[in-house]
């Protein structure tokens, strides 16, 4: 899900992402990438619209923990930086899905979790 998160921010910020080359580079395999991205696209996208909601990391963050099946605690932390992130306003011109991402690691690798 976090490389599906880098291959949505890329996009979003209208640059090319190469998802061989990031699958090669992460083990990842593409039709996983691909699915993890379409699932990321879903899930931030209005039902009226169809365009991505604007809202705060902090919202995508519990379900984006639940599909990679964090642990509790690993998931709180994660949250806790998703809060503090956006209640500081450090990431504010940032894409969610990437700052969402980078939390993600950050929390796993605080846990010692892969």
């Amino acid at each position: 899900l976090a490389v599906a998160a880098v291959c949505v921010s890329q996009r979003t910020n209208k640059r090319v992402c190469d998802v061989e080359g990031i699958s090669q580079a992460s083990g990842v395999k593409v039709a996983d990438i691909e699915t993890a991205i379409d699932a990321l696209q879903r899930s931030t996208q209005s039902p009226s619209t169809s365009q991505p909601t604007v809202s705060p990391i902090s919202t995508y963050l519990p379900k984006f923990c639940r599909l990679l099946g964090m642990s509790p605690s690993t998931e709180a932390i994660a949250i806790q930086i998703g809060n503090n992130t956006t209640k500081s306003g450090v990431c504010a011109r940032r894409n969610p899905h990437s700052v969402a991402a980078a939390v993600i690691y950050l929390s796993f690798n605080l846990e010692d979790q892969k």
